[in-house]
């Protein structure tokens, strides 16, 4: 039986593109940069905002 909350979360994700996720996540915690100066992070995430 699924909790309210597991079936809320499993509504609200189940449109995400889970694997290109999975990637950025690995790609982001394989190039990391130091705190102010996360311009590919920054890019990254410029890449994947744009609409």
């Amino acid at each position: 039986m699924t909790s309210a909350a597991a079936r809320t979360a499993l509504d609200l994700t189940a449109d995400l593109p889970v694997p290109d996720l999975e990637d950025l996540y690995r790609d982001l915690h394989r190039h990391t940069e130091l705190s102010g100066q996360a311009n590919r992070t920054t890019a990254q995430f410029a890449e994947r905002l744009v609409l």
